[in-house]
């Protein structure tokens, strides 16, 4: 009978063999030991280099992460784009499907903005040095505005939600202005 390791490497090998366009790898570090594991990364490289076939690895492991060309993280919050988007645990208690929600975290001399969509997908943006007040007043402007291209003069009252974390991270209270 084989190991986990064995069958792992097996599997590996026989999509290898196959000449698809695309080939999926679902955590294919899972059951191998470290020296497996250098040699699944090297062949990676390889068949990247080489370039005549897609990978679609799907894996935690930040060695293969860092090889990609592009990087989608399935979670709670959806398809995001970005990998390293580390969001804190009470944005992620607070975020309500279906409405727009920004979280303000102080930062030494700026601001980190966490806004989640209606779709729950969260797009972080960092650095932030100006007025949060201006910044909501403008983004409630563009969600109040009429539309000059359309007949029908519909307001949207369904504003976004503004917050502020604590220092700690832990808790958020409503912005308002």
């Amino acid at each position: 009978s084989l190991s986990g390791g064995e069958m792992k490497r097996i599997e590996i090998a026989t999509q290898l063999l196959r000449s698809a366009q695309y080939t999926i790898f679902d955590e294919p570090e899972a059951g191998i030991d470290l020296w497996s594991f250098s040699m699944l990364v090297q062949t990676f490289k390889r068949l990247k280099e080489k370039g005549d076939r897609g990978l679609i690895i799907i894996s935690h492991q930040e060695k293969l992460i860092q090889m990609a060309d592009e990087i989608m993280v399935l979670s709670k919050f959806g398809m995001r784009p970005e990998y390293a988007l580390q969001v804190p645990a009470v944005v992620r208690d607070h975020a309500s499907i279906g409405v727009i929600q920004y979280f303000f975290k102080k930062d030494e001399d700026s601001w980190s903005i966490y806004i989640v969509n209606e779709r729950n997908e969260v797009k972080t943006f960092t650095k932030f040095k100006g007025s949060r007040s201006k910044l909501v007043n403008a983004i409630n402007r563009y969600y109040t505005q009429e539309s000059e291209n359309s007949s029908l003069q519909v307001l949207n009252f369904n504003l976004p939600q503004y917050f502020i974390l604590s220092d700690d991270q832990q808790t958020v209270k409503p912005f308002t202005i």
